[in-house]
């Protein structure tokens, strides 16, 4: 009888064993279900988003598409300024050219009719500055 009880016993172990074993299983199957649920929601979530998107790509080639024709206008209206900035400053260095030029030929006159009326005349005439100043090619 001993030996009966001794094997009951062992048994005993054994399931309590086996049922620590499907314990430890049944809680690793909850956690799984529990992620799972949360993963698929979060699928459905993403599902969601991409269908938006793929309803609106167009949307984006119109952004993109206006983006880069603003980027092209910009680029061209600053270079139409620096042309202009830089027909400008040629324009103001020409004009201050022939203002010197004018102001050299009526001092010289000057001179000249000041030697005339003094009666001193010079042997030799000042030479008269005639060079032509041509403005640059994008000047007009």
């Amino acid at each position: 009888m001993s030996f009966k009880l001794e094997l009951l016993k062992q048994r005993i172990i054994e399931l309590e064993a086996e049922n620590a074993k499907l314990r430890q299983i049944i809680e690793e199957n909850i956690k799984r279900e529990a992620e799972n649920t949360e993963l698929k929601s979060k699928v459905r979530e993403l599902e969601a988003r991409f269908a938006i998107l793929e309803l609106s790509p167009t949307d984006n080639a119109d952004h993109h598409e206006k983006s880069s024709q603003k980027k092209e206008m910009n680029n061209f209206l600053d270079e139409a300024r620096k042309k202009s900035i830089g027909e400008n400053i040629a324009f103001r260095a020409f004009s201050r050219q022939c203002n010197k030029e004018k102001k050299l030929k009526k001092a010289e006159q000057a001179s000249l009719n000041q030697d005339q009326e003094s009666g001193t005349f010079f042997s030799e005439k000042i030479p008269e500055i005639t060079t032509l100043k041509i403005p640059p090619k994008n000047f007009w």
